[in-house]
């Protein structure tokens, strides 16, 4: 299920991360697509190869806590660092990618923006192919945030 969609790519991306670096098991770059693998699954809901706007918004309702039809950063944040609170810095990042226009507000006016950067050849739909090179950029990029991995496993 998509409920966690952003906090479960993280949790499965940094599981995998740590696996590597104590069992040495694969390549990270390996173990990142294996997680964003199990995050399209849970977010491409009707299977079509598509992550559509539609679900983006199912996606981020979750996070609307007071149900206007919004997502506040307070609401983002203390979302994500309910369960891990090494994630306040990382929970930043991500909510200010996420809040393409800057106005300190998740909507569905980001979600045209945020669907724009992660369709990477400009097709105007965000495939599978798209999606998984806008995840393994922003998790390497932000790597150093969330401890590569270790704050996210306990």
């Amino acid at each position: 299920m998509a409920l966690k969609f952003f906090i479960s790519l993280v949790l499965l991306a940094a599981a995998s991360v740590k696996c590597a670096k104590v069992h040495e098991h694969g390549s990270v770059a390996d173990l990142y697509e294996r997680a964003i693998t199990e995050v399209w699954r849970s977010s491409d809901r009707n299977e079509d190869g598509v992550f559509s706007t539609r679900e983006m918004l199912l996606s981020f309702a979750n996070y609307d806590n007071n149900g206007d039809g919004r997502v506040s950063r307070k609401e983002y944040v203390d979302f994500v660092v309910h369960p891990n609170p090494e994630l306040k810095e990382f929970s930043h990042y991500l909510f200010n990618s996420y809040d393409v226009n800057s106005d300190h507000h998740i909507d569905g006016n980001d979600f045209d923006g945020l669907q724009r950067a992660m369709d990477l050849d400009h097709d105007s739909v965000v495939s599978k192919l798209d999606f998984y090179h806008y995840w393994y950029q922003l998790l390497q990029d932000t790597a150093h945030l969330h401890g590569h991995g270790t704050h996210l496993t306990g």
